[in-house]
């Protein structure tokens, strides 16, 4: 008898071993309920209440965090177990004190099952707050800020505001409060992160200040706004009177208009809208004047918004021309090509006979270096004798210079001493 009932209390065990495995076979795919949570919006460091259902009979859960939506690190933050009916019923669950404020995903997690569900919980800061991007601010640049700490859904005010003297002496009107937008907070009371622009002012100590429309709450983050120091590079450095200067800019006020000068000249050699950076690359380029005498002239870029100005220096050459023929010597009628350097940038010369003042036999331009590269032919005249003398003069520079080409007949032949030259070839 004895084993009859000891056989009949084993069946019953594996019975029941058998129906908690059929039930947890047919809840595997089942969802968990959503999470109920009271409040949805807390603060740091505070209580909630939550329930859940959907578990196996008993069966142990994990309540987990994750920060910043699904894009932070995740803690557990504790373990609870679900009554005989599958369900969590008003569970105590402390939140973190350094969570952060924000929007954070609140999941239970079956221990036997693994099935999931999540919950957004909104944490609230205590006190109102403000963070800036990094680095320095400069008058009209954009830069990025963020504020919480303020009523869920509220509005709230960001203007630029003058720092109250503390030096002794006659105070000075500081200006009006500028603007710069209106930030709308989410359910924790916070704002997305948003692009504003600091207003024209000169450089000192400032504040950016946030308002809140409707909770009043005011908090504020002092600045130094910086000036701006902008940097000049010259190419080339170096040249003769009418060089062209590739102007390279950058630290300029975004999207302000730079207007170059040359030497002590109030006139503007040119001018140019500076990138959203406040750079301005290989877009705009000025001639050195051909009135400029040889030693160092200043080159001056002046920010029209900012008043911000960089100035440097161009090594200007004095001409030195000198001339090349192809040949220096033969007969008349050769045909000669004149080269040579020192000029003025994109000197115009012309080729002359004898002297300056001589007959015209050609037309040239020297390259914004100076440069003058073979010419087209110039003739050597049919009847001259000896020598024969080639003069260029540059109408830019107003300088000369001349190169001799010595004239031989073959066999001795050749026009008597008393010829004249001519101008060419006839």
């Amino acid at each position: 008898m004895k084993k009859k009932v000891a056989l009949f209390g084993g069946g019953l065990i594996v019975a029941l071993v058998v129906g908690v495995l059929v039930v947890v076979h047919r809840q595997e795919n089942q969802p968990l309920g959503p999470i109920e949570l009271s409040p949805a919006v807390t603060y740091q460091g505070d209580q909630v209440r939550l329930s859940e259902s959907g578990l196996l009979p008993a069966e142990p859960a994990e309540i987990r965090i994750t920060e910043n939506g699904d894009t932070g690190p995740t803690q557990s933050i504790r373990w609870a177990q679900a009554n005989l009916s599958g369900q969590i019923d008003s569970l105590s669950v402390v939140l973190p004190e350094n969570l952060p404020s924000g929007a954070h995903r609140l999941v239970v997690v079956g221990g036997l099952s693994g099935r999931t569900s999540v919950a957004v919980i909104y944490v609230r800061s205590p006190s109102p707050w403000i963070t800036l991007q990094n680095g320095p601010l400069r008058p009209r640049q954009t830069f990025g800020l963020v504020v919480g700490g303020f009523t869920p859904r509220e509005h709230v005010l960001v203007s630029f505001e003058a720092v109250k003297s503390t030096t002794p002496g006659t105070p000075v009107p500081a200006p009006a409060p500028t603007m710069l937008g209106t930030l709308a907070t989410d359910p924790a009371g916070n704002s997305v992160w948003t692009q504003l622009k600091i207003p024209t002012r000169v450089a000192g100590k400032y504040a950016v200040v946030a308002r809140g429309s409707q909770s009043g709450l005011v908090v504020r983050q002092t600045v130094n706004l910086q000036p701006y120091v902008p940097l000049l590079d010259l190419s080339p450095w170096s040249g003769p009177p009418g060089v062209p200067i590739s102007l390279n800019a950058r630290g300029f006020e975004p999207g302000e208009t730079l207007r170059v000068f040359i030497g002590n000249s109030t006139t503007e050699a040119g001018q140019v809208v500076a990138d959203h950076n406040g750079d301005s690359w290989g877009v705009l380029k000025v001639r050195v004047p051909y009135t400029t005498l040889a030693g160092t002239a200043l080159i001056r870029v002046v920010g029209a918004d900012s008043g911000a100005t960089v100035t440097r220096s161009v090594a200007v050459q004095k001409p030195k021309p000198w001339l090349e023929l192809s040949v220096y010597w033969g007969p008349p009628t050769a045909g000669i090509n004149l080269s040579g350097g020192g000029w003025a940038a994109d000197d115009q010369i012309s080729i002359h006979l004898g002297s300056a003042l001589g007959p015209t036999v050609g037309q040239a331009r020297a390259d914004d270096y100076g440069w003058l590269h073979p010419t087209a032919a110039v003739y050597v005249p049919k009847d001259a004798i000896n020598q024969v003398v080639f003069v260029a003069v540059g109408a830019r520079s107003g300088m000369s210079a001349s190169a001799t080409y010595k004239v031989v007949y073959p066999f001795g032949l050749g026009p008597t001493p008393e010829a004249t030259p001519s101008a060419g070839p006839s």
